[in-house]
């Protein structure tokens, strides 16, 4: 008996949704298939081809945000919504952040001698950095409309500013108390070197708190506008992109019961693999190193992480007291260590939602009698109460504790320790005169990896870069120097490379060397910040005056909002005696920091040569109302400077 025209129409629509799913598949396989072999192993490395049974790991499958997930998961996406991870940013105007700007809060706060002040307009939030006199009076006055705030304000939160997509952190943050109270401060490492508001974000910063920030290569903080569609993480963050799975499941070709590989779910991946999905964000280290070729956004979940970023840290030894990451902290435990890979960070976390405060005690004891019984404990029960209330085991083993290096927060130890009184034994991971790196992945990537050196002297630079004494500087850069040329003699010198070589050099007071180093990366990165900074400075240390003018126009060009960009061409500029452009750029920096001793002293003297003594008098009275710990230093230096024009 034959269909009728209608059924044939019905048939004809399922075989070509059929057809057209298997199309889909197909091309995904196929692009799976031929991207392994490149994606998968890393640069450089001599480790197999891994292959990964997740469709959605390559390249060709795009994000599509949390919107396409809300059809089929909504009460998953509700959870991580109001999970502190799906609260990593927002915009200030959404006002969904726990700061509070009534009278018992307080708006303003006094630090490293500024005033600081909070401003909030409708959805508009200003933040204010005063100088006053010793009258009282305001001799500066920065202030920058904050965009974001980051952080879930859990312990507190941070402000971004905007200056043309050039994004810095705000020297004022809001701490939450423990009573659930909180309150104004300065922004934890800005009493280690005023900042003001110059503390570029970088991608490494902003990655772990946005979904694929459009970051500017070679930048050091600019990103593509608009940055009001920055969002927080997201479902994808762990899940890897849902492109090929929305479109698979609108066709209704995955039953239920499968397993559905066109998505990545962590508690399929084998253990370091799933560790990796947290590592991304969670596993901070002293430096993260991009892998060669490759960029920290490169990175999907379910790829092995070490393939894209070398994380070095501190050794265990060197590492007590610190603010160190969880991650390295449960590498550790004991937990850890004799699960054999079944321990992991969501073997007590769930990713989607927190417990309440209510249920936190039993949910956190139910995790850890999933391994161990109530008789595990050597306390009897009324011991264990007498002692802990609640009986609740993280309060006993993993209790909160300061920060010795970050003002205002508190840390779960995630050592998981027997007794907090007795932290566990740690035995010394660096040979006597090795270098206090540790390749976090070292098992994992093996020994043939043939860019570990040149990883570990990129990690190396970026710690002499931090605040050290100068004479650690040049040891390191020293160690450097050789790791670097042995690893020149395995692989081809990249831009990275020979930066860093430069850095180093630099330091050294190898300038002339130092500046063909410089020039290499240049040539390939014309507007790379970093390298532009350092040729900049040690063309002017030899006197080359039009090479150092010409750094520092191309710095101030590729970012106009750093002050000491502007100080630095304006003292060159002295130097040729073109007093006006020197004026100008004084001027300019000076309104981007007006409390900058440098930049205020040079202009002293700019206006001395032109014979602007009223005027330099005026600034040098201006400068002594700001009351540098230099005073006494300047009163004679201006004294002196006077005399001789």
């Amino acid at each position: 008996m034959g269909f009728s025209p209608q059924r044939r129409l019905w048939v004809a629509l399922g075989l070509m949704a059929v057809v057209g799913l298997g199309l889909v598949l197909g091309a995904a396989w196929r692009k799976w298939k031929g991207q392994r072999q490149s994606v998968d192993p890393g640069v450089g490395s001599a480790a197999p081809a891994f292959r990964s049974p997740f469709l959605n790991v390559v390249d060709g499958v795009k994000y599509v945000g949390d919107g396409a997930c809300v059809e089929c998961h909504e009460s998953y996406v509700k959870k991580f919504h109001a999970h502190p991870m799906g609260r990593s940013l927002a915009p200030v105007a959404d006002g969904s952040g726990p700061e509070r700007y009534d009278a018992k809060a307080g708006n303003s706060f006094s630090a490293l001698g500024h005033h600081f002040r909070i401003e909030r307009a409708g959805k508009k939030v200003v933040h204010h950095e005063l100088r006053h006199d010793n009258a009282g009076k305001i001799v500066g006055d920065i202030r920058a409309e904050v965009c974001f705030v980051v952080g879930s304000g859990r312990q507190g939160c941070s402000y971004l500013v905007d200056r043309d997509g050039f994004l810095t952190q705000s020297p004022i943050s809001w701490f939450t108390h423990k009573d659930g109270q909180g309150g104004w401060g300065l922004s934890p490492g800005f009493s280690e070197g005023h900042l003001h508001f110059d503390r570029p974000i970088t991608l490494q910063c902003l990655s772990c708190h946005a979904n694929a920030p459009a970051f500017v290569e070679h930048s050091v903080n600019k990103y593509e506008s608009p940055l009001a569609n920055t969002r927080p993480i997201g479902c994808e963050r762990c899940h890897g992109p849902g492109e090929l799975h929305v479109q698979t499941r609108k066709n209704s070709a995955i039953s239920g019961d499968a397993v559905d590989y066109t998505i990545v779910n962590p508690r399929r991946l084998e253990p370091a693999l799933r560790e990796a999905v947290c590592e991304q964000c969670h596993l901070q280290g002293e430096a993260r190193i991009e892998r060669r070729g490759r960029s920290l956004l490169d990175y999907r979940p379910g790829l092995r992480l070490h393939e894209y970023l070398t994380v070095y840290v501190r050794p265990p030894e060197a590492s007590q007291g610190r603010a160190i990451s969880h991650v390295e902290q449960m590498h550790l435990s004991r937990c850890f260590r004799a699960s054999e890979g079944r321990f992991g960070c969501i073997s007590c976390h769930d990713p989607h939602s927190l417990p309440a405060p209510e249920q936190r005690t039993n949910f956190y004891r139910g995790r850890c009698l999933e391994c161990h019984t109530d008789t595990s404990c050597r306390l009897t029960p009324d011991a264990r109460r007498a002692k802990n209330p609640a009986d609740s085991c993280i309060d006993c083993h993993m209790p909160p504790g300061p920060s010795r290096n970050i003002a205002h927060m508190s840390f779960t130890d995630h050592r998981i320790v027997r007794s907090p009184e007795r932290p566990p034994m740690i035995v010394s991971s660096v040979t006597p005169g090795g270098i206090p790196l540790v390749h976090f992945h070292r098992k994992l990537a093996g020994d043939a990896d043939q860019d570990s050196e040149r990883d570990l002297a990129l990690a190396m630079i970026g710690v002499a870069r931090k605040p050290c004494p100068d004479a650690v500087r040049k040891q390191i850069c020293s160690r450097a120097l050789d790791v670097l040329e042995r690893a020149g003699r395995r692989g081809a010198e990249d831009i990275e490379m020979a930066e860093a070589r430069g850095y180093a050099l630099w330091v050294l007071e190898r300038q002339a060397e130092a500046l063909l180093a410089l020039e290499s990366a240049l040539a390939r990165a014309p507007r790379r910040e970093t390298a532009l900074e350092t040729a900049a400075r040690a063309a002017a240390e030899l006197e080359r005056l039009d090479a150092a003018a010409g750094y520092w126009t191309r710095l101030v060009n590729a970012n106009p909002w750093r002050a000491h960009y502007r100080t630095g061409l304006a003292a060159v500029l002295a130097k040729q005696r073109d007093w006006k452009r020197a004026i100008e750029e004084c001027k300019a920096a000076m309104r981007l920091d007006p409390s900058s001793v440098p930049a205020r002293r040079l202009l002293i003297t700019c206006l001395l040569q032109t014979s602007n003594k009223a005027e330099a008098q005026a600034e040098f009275d201006r400068l002594m109302a700001l009351d540098p710990p230099e005073k006494e230093s300047l009163k004679g230096w201006f004294e002196k400077s006077r005399r001789d024009e």
